[in-house]
């Protein structure tokens, strides 16, 4: 079997909108911990960085998604399925925030106009609603335990799961959780 040489050095040189930071450690194949110009951090293969032009790693996937709603909105493109924008097997996550905010708020742009509003995610990013009506991403919030017990009164007065969602800006399965007494338990 043919041996392959080694990989250069590749820290601190940059592939598009990847900046390589360090080696990799514990990967079987030599990768590298990149940082994008959005924030995120990805690891790449060094092949995938070095690869044939048109077909290498330039970024984390946030390019691929700015190219599909630029595509989109200038026309060459009507499909909002196409590009990784939302695709049918995996939904981008921008795609089912905006799904998901169609559901629950009135007066949501369409997908174009949301997608500037917000942007790309970030990892471990939530949805959340300002005050004004806009949305952005954020971390996600944890609940008091006074607004838990407010939580459960309001529903024991019969106020439904989706307005509480609403009120306390949660989601659907955390009032779920909380009114069947799944998480946050008092201690007695």
């Amino acid at each position: 079997m043919k041996r392959r040489k080694p990989f250069r050095d590749l820290t601190d040189e940059t592939f598009g909108r990847l900046k390589v930071l360090y080696r990799a450690e514990g990967c079987k194949r030599t990768s590298y911990v990149c940082e994008c110009t959005c924030g995120t951090f990805p690891t790449v293969q060094a092949s995938s960085l070095l690869g044939k032009p048109g077909r290498a790693t330039r970024s984390c996937g946030c390019l691929r998604k700015e190219i599909a709603v630029n595509k989109i909105e200038t026309g060459i493109c009507e499909r909002l399925f196409k590009h990784g924008c939302a695709t049918q097997a995996h939904q981008a996550r921008e795609y089912v925030a905006w799904l998901n905010a169609r559901r629950m708020y009135e007066k949501v742009p369409d997908f174009l106009e949301f997608f500037k509003m917000i942007g790309s995610a970030f990892p471990g990013a939530r949805l959340h609603r300002l005050p004004d009506g806009r949305f952005a991403w954020g971390r996600g919030l944890k609940l008091s335990i006074e607004k838990v017990r407010e939580i459960r009164a309001l529903a024991a007065q019969g106020m439904t799961k989706k307005a509480l969602a609403q009120q306390f800006g949660v989601g659907k399965s955390i009032v779920s959780s909380i009114v069947l007494n799944q998480k946050w338990r008092e201690a007695a």
